[in-house]
């Protein structure tokens, strides 16, 4: 397997950061700055959407139909190519599988924060969704940031491990 340049781990480290940024700046615009993607209780997400004005409403399906649909893409994309970089065989199909499938739990937490935002009850799946999300992403998005920081340090080359 052919592994990623820096250049290309770099490339979507940056426009993941940049995207992360967008959705700071408009999600800034929701009541206590907080939007449904780290609730992780049926309850809180209740309490949440009870907060919101029609405006907030708006802003929110705006925010998830647009840039958090494609967030995934790019946050995904930096882990894959930094997990193809970085780790080694068995560990990097562990570690891409786990991105792939965390992506999938995401686009699928946003089609139900969609629905709730639109007066559907998808509230207990979003959680559900949601959970999924961060279980999968947890241990690639820890070691593949680790890695990607080192290798922006100065000095010798580390192994791979």
């Amino acid at each position: 397997m052919e592994k990623p340049s820096f250049k290309l781990v770099l490339g979507f480290a940056l426009a993941t950061i940049a995207l992360a940024g967008v959705l700071l700046v408009v999600g800034s615009e929701l009541p206590g700055f907080r939007t449904f993607d780290f609730v992780l209780t049926q309850g809180g997400v209740i309490e949440l959407y009870s907060q919101y004005s029609t405006i907030d409403l708006q802003n929110h399906r705006w925010l998830t139909s647009r840039i958090d649909m494609v967030f995934p893409f790019v946050y995904g994309s930096f882990f894959y190519f930094a997990a193809k970089r970085y780790a080694s065989a068995p560990w990097v199909y562990l570690l891409m599988f786990w991105v792939v499938v965390g992506i999938i739990f995401d686009f699928t937490e946003n089609v139900a924060q969609l629905n709730i935002l639109s007066g559907q009850d998808d509230f207990a799946l979003k959680t559900v969704f949601t959970r999924a999300k961060f279980v999968f992403l947890a241990v690639p998005v820890l070691y593949c940031s680790w890695k990607f920081l080192l290798d922006l340090m100065p000095g010798k080359k580390r192994r791979r491990v």
